[in-house]
């Protein structure tokens, strides 16, 4: 550890400095370092183990250390030990364990020491000969008031950063709510899990559908209310988690299971049910005796369930509401698995059929049912300029006979199926004496499509789709009517002239930043290189003063969960949207990304001394926060991204009781593709390529679940012929907020036709013209319309210009004129009245119709 002096006048560039000559003057400082930090004299560091002298200084490290540990014996070897386990509460080693964080005293927050590491966040091929390494902006580090519950991870695990933003967050916060791996929700207690079959639509209306959780089935496997058996997360992967039961159970919950399977040890199996059970049958018997078992248990709701053990179980009543394993005093160890078989296809809820199963219906699925998955990975491999393949691993268990594995999908996912397989996905809705007529599961966002997949050798096994990416560039691709351009140029100049307020949250002044490198990238395009070089150093000015401020609202790093949080919220965890909880990154870092990719586009100083840049150090970072490529110590991979569902959330380590949810599609869309651009101006082709992929399972989900009628039903109508959403609610044209358990036509803001519509959209970048087609706003515009003749609440001309700017993708001529009537100065703080009439005159159709 190196400790430099707090009052060192040139103390960052001594920190930045590779001189040996500087850092062995700087070590003066090492004697008394313990006593003088208590007294905030010094500052502590370590070493950067990337530079050679770094490499140095930690190899010396480790051997004092060795020598220190002979001394002292295997017992504080082991006081060690146990003392770095404790600090896994901060997902880093590297930093002080007792790091205090930032506290309120007096109304104000003070904030904590400043303990600065170079995070090493940063790495880029300029070009094919010369590789340049790049060192971040420095972070303080925080500690996180939140800290994970009831996790005891694996080794490998243990020292990564925590995901934050992941499907199964719940399982980490207060407790009691749901998790929804689909086509199930969950909730797991102490000895006991609770199933409930997610198709259970509690309220459909035309503002929403919600599927509360309802526990169909309670699994209990140990005495009641044994801590030793309280679930504890051990393991996660891209398609799953793991919970652990002390010895008793594991459980592997897996994305797209038909069924949920437990691992039980020496357990005593009992199942409960708050609806009354009507028969329960035994559909076959195994060729082995012992080998397996199967139970059919109907409930008087008419829903049918499938009960699988292997080696076999004996299943009785005790009541109408309870199973249990006999004789009562009989222990099982094996695995056990349940789900709920259907005998109609697909099985839209709101219809309210209910077909009984007949046994020879089940027999076609027990044959497959021996192997289950325990885990999963995704992978993006590239296949050509404009397409990926998303692959799913699945890592599997069962005995050697058991060569396939159920899973199910989504409707999105059969939008880009391998054309090998597209035949199994059609036939499995449409072939009803197929054994996957049993497996078709219905869930909020629509019928899941039941697949069976081979088992490779080691067990692994796997789907290929194909993935269209979206050629994302800095400009639209049709030119600017030459009538127009003077028009602009006037409004772009008065734009500028017009002050900006700077505000204090990420989110409005990510925005504000967006808008002025929107207003440079214009100013290029017409020419005005004045206006250009103002655009630019607005954004360079306003971001240097921020990265360099002492504000209570500066970026800081967090230990904990390991990212990039606003140090206020630390204290008021609502802040900024509730971004030191995690909560909208993607919205909110993507507004600076996207500023400094243009910034570094459109300045050539800035593009020939990236490796210098402060603005550039600090974008990567906030890049590796949103879009890390793969799980490391400091951040976790693609921070909303759910390789599952495509799209994003935005919930932060805030308790859901819908599982997840997200708000603003458009904006996670512009997130990443604010990251594909950073990467094609810094010309690092590896970033820009995550970016494409990432905006692209963004861009075709938001297609999906978030736009009526879902391009799933547009482009196979034979396969969803009951659409995706029920009838009351497909009334609308655009969902305000998607969630695990539920779809709302509002927004956490209000219920305006505009902010519904409105929030779906923005910004209106290159990116939109993958997200907003025309055949669909043809469709769309006519409720979005109505906003503009609404008498009470009558439109804000905030929202006006946004209203237009949609408009003008099947109306340019009419959005022009719209734009017309608007106060430039009411304009929202991410728009001006020169971006939307350079986004109206740049529409394919304005050439042919604004040209006169």
């Amino acid at each position: 550890v190196l400790c430099y002096p707090r009052d060192s006048k040139n103390f960052k560039r001594v920190l930045k400095s590779d001189d040996a000559r500087q850092i062995m003057a700087a070590r003066s400082a090492w004697k008394g370092c313990g006593e003088a930090r208590e007294a905030s004299e010094v500052t502590c560091l370590l070493p950067n183990p990337d530079t050679p002298l770094g490499k140095q200084a930690w190899q010396r490290i480790r051997v004092g250390i060795g020598f220190l540990a002979c001394l002292v014996g295997m017992l504080a070897l082991l006081s060690i030990h146990m003392g770095w386990d404790e600090s896994r509460e901060k997902n880093n080693h590297m930093v002080e364990p007792r790091l205090p964080v930032a506290k309120r005293e007096g109304g104000k927050v003070k904030p904590p020491p400043e303990i600065i590491s170079p995070l090493r966040l940063y790495e880029t091929r300029f070009n094919k000969t010369e590789e340049l390494d790049v060192e971040s902006h420095y972070f303080t580090y925080v500690v996180h008031p939140l800290k994970p519950k009831n996790m005891k991870l694996r080794k490998d695990k243990k020292h990564m950063a925590l995901p934050t933003n992941i499907w199964w967050q719940n399982l980490v916060l207060d407790g009691g709510a749901p998790i929804v791996p689909l086509p199930y929700s969950i909730v797991p207690d102490v000895n006991s899990l609770s199933i409930g079959y997610s198709e259970r639509l509690t309220a459909v209306t035309p503002q929403s559908v919600v599927g509360a959780f309802v526990a169909d089935f309670t699994i209990s496997f140990g005495k009641e209310k044994d801590k030793m058996f309280a679930p504890v997360i051990t393991d996660y992967d891209d398609l799953s988690v793991t919970l652990q039961y002390g010895n008793r159970a594991t459980l592997p919950l897996v994305r797209g299971s038909p069924l949920i399977s437990m691992e039980i040890n020496e357990g005593r199996v009992q199942l409960s049910t708050k609806v009354p059970i009507k028969s329960l049958e035994i559909p076959e018997s195994p060729p082995l005796p012992g080998d397996y078992s199967t139970y059919q248990i109907l409930l008087t709701n008419g829903q049918n369930w499938i009960v699988y053990t292997r080696p076999a179980i004996r299943l009785e009543w005790s009541n109408t509401s309870h199973l249990q394993q006999f004789p009562p005093s009989s222990k099982f160890t094996g695995v056990f698995r349940i789900g709920m078989v259907t005998c109609q296809a697909p099985p839209a809820p709101w219809n309210g059929r209910v077909i009984p199963c007949q046994n020879d219906a089940i027999k076609d699925i027990i044959p497959n049912l021996a192997r289950y998955p325990v885990g999963g990975s995704v992978d993006l491999i590239p296949s050509s300029d404009d397409s990926s393949q998303l692959v799913y691993t699945w890592k599997t268990k069962g005995p050697k006979s058991a060569t396939s594995v159920l899973t199910s999908v989504l409707p999105h996912h059969i939008l880009m199926i391998d054309p090998a397989q597209a035949a199994l996905a059609r036939q499995a809705v449409t072939n009803m004496s197929n054994w996957q007529s049993h497996l078709n599961h219905y869930c909020v966002k629509g019928p899941m499509t039941p697949l069976l997949v081979a088992a490779g050798k080691k067990g692994n096994a796997q789907i290929q789709f194909n993935l269209k990416l979206p050629r994302l560039g800095f400009y639209e691709e049709a030119k600017i009517p030459p009538n127009l351009t003077q028009d602009i140029e006037k409004s772009l100049r008065e734009d500028l002239q017009r002050s900006s307020r700077i505000p204090g949250d990420t989110y409005h002044f990510g925005k504000i930043l967006a808008k002025y490198a929107r207003l440079a990238l214009i100013a290029n395009a017409v020419g005005l290189v004045d206006e250009k070089q103002k655009a630019l150093a607005f954004i360079e000015t306003q971001l240097n003063n921020y990265i360099n401020s002492d504000s209570p609202n500066s970026i800081v790093y967090d230990t904990t969960w390991g990212g990039l949080i606003v140090q206020h919220g630390l204290d008021e965890p609502v802040w900024d949207f509730g971004n030191a909880y995690y909560n909208d990154h993607h919205f909110h870092y993507g507004y600076f990304i996207y500023a400094v990719a243009i910034w570094v586009h459109l300045n050539r100083a800035a593009r020939e001394t990236a490796p210098q840049s402060p603005l550039v150090h600090f974008a990567a970072g906030l890049v590796k926060d949103i879009a890390s490529e793969k799980i490391t110590s400091k951040f976790p991979r693609a921070r909303h991204k759910d390789f599952f569902h495509g799209h994003s959330w935005a919930s932060g380590l805030f308790k859901m009781l819908d599982g997840r949810e997200q708000e603003s599609c458009s904006e996670a869309v512009n997130g990443y593709y604010a990251v594909s651009l950073l990467g094609k101006a810094l010309r690092d082709t590896k970033m820009e390529r995550f970016g494409r992929e990432l905006a692209a399972m963004e861009i075709l989900s938001a297609r999906t679940y978030y736009q009526i009628p879902s391009m799933a039903v547009e482009t196979n109508p034979r396969l969803f012929p009951q659409g995706l959403y029920p009838p009351a609610f497909s009334t609308n044209a655009m969902v305000g907020v998607v969630g695990s358990l539920m779809a709302s036509h509002s927004t956490w803001f209000g219920s305006n036709v505009e902010y519904v519509h409105g929030i779906q959209m923005i910004p209106f970048t290159p990116a939109t013209y993958h997200l907003l087609p025309q055949w669909f706003m043809k469709r769309e515009f006519g409720q979005l319309a109505k906003a503009l003749v609404r008498e009470d609440p009558a439109l804000e001309e905030s929202w006006a210009g946004y209203v237009h700017m949609a408009q003008a993708i099947i109306d340019p001529k009419g959005a022009w004129g719209g734009l017309q009537t608007l106060n430039a100065s009411k304009f929202d703080d991410g728009n001006s009245l020169a971006n939307a009439m350079f986004w109206v005159a740049t529409r394919p159709q304005s050439a042919n119709v604004l040209s006169h």
